[in-house]
Formats: structure tokens, sequence, C-alpha cells
């Protein structure tokens, strides 16, 4: 991923689909393939396009409001398991995105854990990344804008959103979702609808704790190596354990900032190459693990905001 202007340039992510590469074997489950590692810098801003193309009918019963998901059959779940809402496996169709170490908001484009973005409802995704693009790039500029200041919280209410967008979603959303989110948009602020269709925009601040002046409102973010999930409630685990996760790395100044530093003396090119003059008397070795090594020596280049999209499917 290569920085364009200050910004990263949008990239695909991949994610699970089907099987693990090669040949499908019908008589084998083939075992789940984790998400991407995402990256970022403290004072970044996050964005993210976040779809959900799963195919509706072949899962049949596995999103009705307020039920179990469930199965016909011998062995039928949830009577088998003797389950009951809540406490069963349910709307295991929609998903979101859950942030585990990152310090935001836990509402509205935040790490927002009640979002439930359900799958185009007809089978064939009516809702998709070329669709949304345009609305969402929008977004997305105004939420920098926004959160230049990372002590503001934005967006808070529905009308925040592009309209284009929010009338779409009004127009897809089943009656029985709509209302609850009327309800949501109705109580104003920090009333943030739950249900949507096929998109859905993240956008947050990873907060730098400033070097100096008065002390800051919040703490600013810690690096680290992080991760991430779906997490629709009722449906985590399995989603989990389909390969609905991936770590999310944020690097900070004080030891990712020095290492990195410290690179670019012998760094040429995006590639890590070194120069024949100022090889260092180790890079031999290094140059050796480096290619040998599932996690690259060097970060990708500097980046303001990360912008990704994502889609979410099921076997």
């Amino acid at each position: 991923m290569g920085a364009k202007g200050g910004k990263c340039v949008s990239q695909i992510l991949r994610f699970f689909q089907d099987h693990e590469p090669g040949p499908f074997d019908p008589k084998e489950v083939m075992a789940p393939l984790p998400g991407p590692t995402l990256r970022a810098k403290l004072g970044d801003i996050v964005e993210l396009t976040f779809l959900n193309q799963i195919n509706p009918q072949h899962f049949a019963k596995s999103f009705v409001l307020d039920q179990c998901d469930s199965t016909t059959g011998a062995g039928a779940y949830p009577k088998v398991a003797g389950d009951t809402m809540p406490s069963c496996f349910h709307g295991s169709i929609t998903g979101n995105i859950h942030f585990h170490g990152t310090h935001t908001s836990p509402i509205s484009t935040g790490d927002n854990v009640f979002l439930q973005v359900t799958p185009s409802p007809n089978g064939q995704p009516t809702v998709t990344a070329a669709s949304v693009q345009k609305d969402f790039d929008a977004f997305f500029a105004e939420c920098e804008e926004k959160l230049k200041n990372p002590l503001e919280q934005w967006p808070m209410l529905w009308k925040d959103l592009p309209k284009h967008y929010t009338d779409q979603q009004q127009a897809l959303l089943p009656a029985d979702l709509w209302n609850k989110d009327k309800e949501q948009i109705a109580a104003g602020k920090w009333g943030w609808p739950q249900y949507y269709v096929g998109a859905f925009p993240y956008c947050f601040a990873l907060p730098k704790y400033p070097d100096a002046g008065p002390p800051a409102l919040r703490m600013g973010q810690a690096p680290g190596t992080h991760w991430y999930h779906a997490h629709k409630h009722g449906s985590t685990y399995l989603n989990v354990a389909n390969g609905m996760l991936g770590a999310f790395i944020i690097e900070g100044d004080e030891y990712d900032g020095k290492l990195n530093a410290f690179y670019d003396k012998y760094r040429t090119n995006t590639e890590s190459e070194w120069t024949a003059s100022s090889r260092p008397w180790w890079s031999t070795n290094l140059a050796k693990l480096r290619t040998s090594s599932a996690v690259p020596l060097s970060p990708p280049a500097p980046r303001r905001h990360s912008q990704s999209t994502a889609s979410n499917s099921r076997r």
C-alpha cells in the first residue's frame, strides 16, 4: 500500500470467502482464513468501508428479529440444544467490526458493537462498494475535517451521514428494522440507528497524546499490536470461528518512530533495498531474515489515514 498526496491509497482487503486456496473438497471441512492486518499510526484517522455481501438465501432462518437462528431436520437447532432468546445463536448473517485496544468512541461510526449490517435481501448485492463510494468518499472527507480536533465527537446524528445513503437505507430496510431505527433517530443526540443494509462507513481518530500544553481531556491511543473481529451479539463465536478477525497494528513515535528513522538511513526505496555505499555490516544476514520472515521488517510508508474496503462472508 503506497501513499499519494498524504493519503493512503485505497485497497481492497482479502477476506474469508469459502475455503483455503486450492481445489475444494466437499468431504473436508476447510479451515477458515483470518482477515488482513491493518496498520495505522498515532494521530491517524481510520476509514473503513464495511460490506456485507452474504447471500441470505443460502442461510435461511438466520435472521429474524428477536428470534433464534434455526435449522430443520434431525437435530434441528435451537430445539436440540434447548436454547431460547436471547441465549442462542441469532442474527448470524449480520455483521459489524469491534476493535480491541482502540481508544475511541463506542458510538456512531466508532467502535460500535451494537451495529447490525444486514445483507441485501434478494440474494444479489444491491449495496456494493461502487454504489456507496461517492457517498462514503464525501463522508470520509468531512470526517477528516471534523476529527482534526481529536476531542470532537462526530458524527452524532443520522443526518450527519450522506443523505443519498440514508435515503437508500430507509428504502431497503424492512419495516420492522426501520421502525427500530426511527426510534433511535427520534432520540436525537446519543441516539444512533442500529440496523443497516449492505454497507457501513467506519471513521474514527486514533488520538495522539500531546507532548506539551495543558493536560488532555482524555487519554491518548496506546501503540501496540491490537486486533479486531466481527461482533454481532448472538453470533460473535460463529463469526470469529469462521475467520472474521485480524490484527490491528498501531505504531507510535517513541519506539516505531526511532526504528523507522534508523532503517531510513539505509533504505533507498519502498522495497527496503540497501545502497551499496551505506550497506551496514549486519545487513546481509538481516536481508536473509527479511526475505524468509512472514512479518515485514519495514513498515509501509507514513500515511495520514487508512482507507480500506472489507467484506464479510460465510460458508
